[in-house]
């Protein structure tokens, strides 16, 4: 997905985007143990699943979408990691034209 899309960090996590010939738009999440132990990276694999769940209305269709967190998405509240969702799905195009 690197060599063929596009991907941007922030400092909660890395969002990376690559069109599809599909109209279906998919999202994966990837913490890594370096996180934290496994309820922490659950905790935060729901936080971006909700994330993801209601804004995906709002997403290009036919798009894939993978989310890596970092270490300080686990402290972060819903607000800031929806804040940082916008910034960088802004910069990598990944939403429709409504917004």
């Amino acid at each position: 997905m690197r060599a063929q899309g596009r991907s941007k960090r922030g400092s909660l996590f890395r969002l990376s985007s690559l069109s599809s010939s599909q109209k279906i738009t998919k999202c994966g999440i990837v913490v890594s143990r370096r996180v934290g132990g496994a309820v922490v990276r659950n905790k935060i694999k729901r936080r971006f699943r909700e994330l993801y769940r209601h804004e995906q209305a709002t997403l290009i269709p036919g798009i894939w979408i993978v989310i890596i967190a970092s270490s300080a998405a686990a402290t972060a509240s819903m607000a800031e990691l929806r804040v940082e969702w916008f910034r960088l799905g802004k910069v990598l195009s990944i939403f429709q034209k409504k917004l």
